[in-house]
């Protein structure tokens, strides 16, 4: 029998079941009487269990807890640089240049020894990586 054969036998089953729901009174049917259940089986009774002793299983104690670790203090924040590129490091060894010279005439010359030491001819030539540096010994010539 083919897949289209059986369709077919199908489809007109349920055409005739429709037809049948249709022309059905629509009284309502009286509810089939409830049967009895046949009875439950109920297993024999079993002699009384005597109580066996158990063995008790030893768990031991789990190790206490260690000490919370303890962190070393944090090593103090190296103090900000007033500068952080190249233009704001022009400004500021331009007001030091102003400060030391007004200190001591000629003290300010001495910003140009630093960046000589530093191995730099001008304060563009000046790296970031150069700067803590810089500031550090332009400080220095306060004293």
């Amino acid at each position: 029998m083919s897949l289209e054969t059986k369709l077919e036998t199908l489809t007109a089953a349920v055409l005739a079941l429709t037809a049948q729901l249709q022309q059905a009174p629509a009284a309502p049917q009286a509810a089939p009487a409830p049967q009895a259940a046949p009875p439950a089986f109920v297993p024999p009774a079993a002699p009384p269990a005597q109580a066996v002793p158990v063995a008790q299983s030893f768990i031991p104690p789990s190790p206490p807890m260690p000490a919370p670790p303890t962190f070393a203090p944090a090593a103090p924040a190296a103090p900000a640089l007033p500068f952080s590129d190249t233009p704001s490091l022009v400004t500021w060894a331009t007001q030091m240049y102003h400060e030391l010279t007004a200190i001591a005439p000629g003290k300010g010359d001495g910003i140009q020894a630093v960046m000589k030491h530093l191995g730099v001819n001008g304060l563009q030539e000046v790296r970031p990586d150069q700067y803590a540096a810089f500031h550090q010994m332009v400080e220095s010539l306060r004293a």
